[in-house]
């Protein structure tokens, strides 16, 4: 005790620990800690829950004002209730860098006997003729030694793409004048090629024979049928024209006018028009009527 006879500061904090020891710590209900444990879990799973909403709805929102907000400068109607469906566009090949073409006429089922067909020479393809329908179009390639790449002719139902005669691919077969074909669409590749016995295995006329799968030039245009066949009587001795037919899809059609112009095919003189020459500058791949 103090001087003043009440406890002093000693005797106070022996009072404390007595009381501490006298009061046992009691530890807190099993019922109450699981209720507190329930009350934090639903707290996590409604936190969970609204921020879930909020992404949802944010998606939502975007979903159908984005394709409005995109359309705001070309139409002044509101938005449809619902985001658009979309297509994915076929995979296509880029154009290579060139001479441009200018817009010709298109065609996917040109009629066999068109009265308005032409008879065009390839020159640098052993001067083959080809009776064309009006519609078709055709390119004359000269042969380009730096890359050990043939002379070809190429004839399509659709207008061709700029392209580069010198084509630096690792597979130069594959650089063909046309991006895709479109349904029912043709392109007719025309190489000159010399070996041993070859005119003898041409047929007289000549005829085009499926083939069991189109080839990976075919394919890179989006060909699906591929048809092969061989155009004897050129000029220079054991050779022949290869021809190689590609075309996406069904076109009975046009495989009958690609037939037909392979039949009529010859070597022989007399007036013709001459097809687009790379070795000048491309205009139009589309010739004009002979005389």
């Amino acid at each position: 005790m103090d001087g003043t006879g009440g406890p002093g500061a000693e005797d106070e904090r022996e009072l404390r620990i007595l009381l501490q020891r006298a009061v046992p710590r009691l530890p807190a209900p099993e019922g109450r800690l699981r209720e507190v444990r329930e009350r934090v879990a639903r707290n996590r799973r409604r936190r969970r829950t609204a921020g879930a909403a909020a992404t949802v709805t944010g998606l939502a929102l975007a979903g159908t004002l984005l394709p409005g907000v995109l359309r705001a400068g070309e139409e002044s109607t509101p938005p449809a209730a619902s985001a658009p469906s979309v297509t994915a566009a076929p995979p296509t090949r880029p154009p290579a860098t060139g001479p441009s073409l200018a817009p010709v006429p298109d065609s996917s089922s040109p009629s066999a006997g068109d009265e308005q067909a032409q008879r065009t020479r390839f020159a640098h393809v052993a001067g083959l003729l080809l009776r064309l329908p009006d519609t078709w179009q055709a390119l004359d390639v000269p042969e380009d030694a730096r890359y050990k790449q043939p002379a070809r002719g190429f004839v399509s139902t659709q207008r061709f793409v700029p392209y580069e005669q010198s084509c630096s691919g690792e597979d130069r077969s594959l650089c063909l004048p046309v991006q895709a074909l479109r349904p029912g669409g043709a392109l007719l590749t025309l190489v000159a090629h010399q070996g041993a016995g070859l005119s003898a295995k041409a047929e007289d006329p000549p005829v085009l024979y499926p083939s069991d799968s189109p080839s990976p030039a075919c394919r890179e245009v989006m060909g699906t049928q591929e048809f092969t066949g061989l155009i004897g009587g050129a000029p220079a001795p054991d050779s022949a024209v290869i021809v190689t037919l590609c075309v996406a899809g069904d076109a009975p059609g046009t495989v009958e006018g690609a037939r037909a112009m392979v039949t009529g095919a010859d070597f022989g003189r007399g007036p013709v028009t001459d097809p687009s020459d790379l070795t000048a500058s491309v205009t139009t791949a589309h010739p004009q009527n002979a005389t």
